[in-house]
Formats: C-alpha cells, structure tokens, sequence
C-alpha cells in the first residue's frame, strides 16, 4: 500500500523542518497535520525567527504553503518543592 498524497506532503514538511533547524532541536509530529519543535536554550523571539523563516520557505516550495500557520510557545521545567 503506497502512502496518500496528504501522508508524502507530511513526510515532506517534516523533512523540511528538520532541515531547517539545529542539531539538538527537536521535530516531532503531534496530531494528525500539527507539529511540534522544542528549541533548547532558546528565546521566544529566536524560536519565532526559527519558524517564520520555515513557514516563508515552505511557501516558496509547496503548492499548500498559504494552509501552515505557526507559533510559539515557551515552556519551563515544573520545579520540585
């Protein structure tokens, strides 16, 4: 069974973000057409640049580009008491 056209362009946006950050950066998918990143010792503003330049990219490569939207959120370790 070969993967549908909406799998191969999953497939290929995973791709492109991965291309598209460090090393230690982390890509996962969550959800059926969400994705996560995780910046490590990262700003807000760094990790928005990160994703800005990505979703402008993408844009200027898929013909399903104007359908990504991105945002990004900071999260924090949970303290210990």
């Amino acid at each position: 069974m070969s993967a549908g056209p909406g799998d191969t362009v999953l497939a290929s946006f995973a791709a492109h973000l991965r291309a598209g950050v460090r090393d230690r950066d982390m890509v996962g998918r969550f959800g059926g057409e969400e994705f996560v990143v995780v910046f490590p010792a990262t700003t807000i503003e760094g990790a928005y640049d990160v994703l800005s330049r990505l979703r402008a990219s993408w844009q200027t490569s898929s013909p399903v580009a104007d359908h990504v939207q991105c945002g990004a959120r900071r999260a924090e370790r949970a303290r210990r008491g």
